[in-house]
């Protein structure tokens, strides 16, 4: 598959410490491939933390920025404009304020659009393409919407960043005992849970290794412990997968990659629109799920992590079952569909 010379892709999307990252990293992953089919991408966005701009720096991908109100007419004014100057094919809006008056004025100015969507956050939706990457999208979802607008939904359009890809054939190896631990909730501010976490690992009579992902937006002091690593903006975070026996994360993007890595997983939902991290749990056995991230205790996390640092064979469950679920060729098929389309 390769993308027809001249196919411009501009992806409207936000990221700090209240939105978190994952929006970005998912729209990142599609972007790289995007670009490994030939094709040139655009970011235009009205909040965007230092550490990513480096990143679309390193990828040699442009960002255009603004100051205004997210989702707002002056917002779709500008997409629109810049689109129009780019000379865009598509543009993907992700994030849950680009409803039904921002995606009708882009539809208007004839921009082929793709809204990228968690759980139906928009009262009306004329997009071309509505994508739905979770376990729990259904159409029932999406009934208020134009006749032409086409649904992609389910774990089959996971998006993975390129440093996962080289994974894909490799296969992991279970150890007796899990004694490698890594913690990741993204770039959003998680510290009250983060703290938790610490507690926990450091309650815990085991031997652990532990090695804790921290954004610039963490407000967590490092608590000093022999065994335990804070990394802060790492770009190796497959790898990080790879060292690790168990992975402990939100419910979001970093729950996929994890599952796509084959690592076992304990997930706790860090925020609301969450909702498949249960169905990762319940319906797949793709992770052990403890509750929200306000409930969830010191407590429950250590005997969590007790139980499945001990459980051999619930890891390899957990692993098989996340290497089932998301393949990989995400966005094979979401690329795939949008040059399948008829364009203006």
């Amino acid at each position: 598959m390769n993308i027809p010379s001249g196919k411009n892709l501009l992806i409207r999307v936000d990221a700090d410490g209240k939105i978190g990252y994952g929006h970005f990293m998912r729209s990142l992953a599609l972007a790289q491939a995007w670009t490994k089919q030939g094709g040139e991408v655009s970011f235009l966005s009205s909040k965007m933390p230092e550490e990513l701009k480096d990143i679309l720096k390193i990828e040699r991908m442009t960002l255009y920025n603004f100051t205004g109100e997210s989702g707002s007419q002056l917002d779709a004014e500008l997409t629109v404009n810049l689109a129009q100057k780019l000379k865009i094919d598509w543009v993907i809006a992700d994030g849950y304020s680009f409803g039904g008056g921002y995606q009708k004025y882009c539809k208007n100015k004839k921009l082929n659009l793709l809204i990228s969507d968690d759980y139906g956050h928009s009262d009306h939706y004329y997009a071309d393409i509505v994508l739905n990457r979770g376990l729990h999208g259904q159409e029932r979802m999406y009934r208020t919407r134009e006749p032409y607008t086409k649904l992609l939904l389910g774990h089959q359009f996971v998006s993975l960043r390129d440093e996962f890809m080289v994974w894909r054939d490799w296969q992991r190896k279970i150890s007796p005992r899990g004694t490698n631990i890594l913690v990741s909730f993204g770039g959003a501010d998680n510290s009250r849970l983060l703290t938790k976490v610490v507690g926990a690992i450091k309650e815990l009579a085991e031997t652990f290794k532990t090695k804790i992902i921290l954004g610039q937006a963490s407000k967590l002091k490092e608590v000093k412990c022999i065994n335990i690593d804070y990394l802060i903006n790492t770009k190796n975070m497959a790898a990080l997968m790879g060292w690790a026996d168990i992975g402990i994360c939100g419910g979001g993007v970093t729950l996929a990659e994890m599952a796509f890595m084959g690592l076992p997983s304990i997930s706790i939902k860090t925020a609301p629109n969450q909702y498949s991290v249960q169905k990762y749990a319940s319906e797949y056995g793709a992770t052990v799920f403890l509750g929200t991230a306000a409930e969830v205790t010191v407590d429950q996390i250590t005997l969590a992590l007790r139980a499945l640092s001990r459980d051999k064979l619930k890891r390899q469950q957990i692993s098989k079952a996340g290497r089932n679920l998301i393949d990989g060729y995400g966005n094979e098929r979401i690329i795939k569909y949008m040059l399948s389309q008829r364009c203006y």
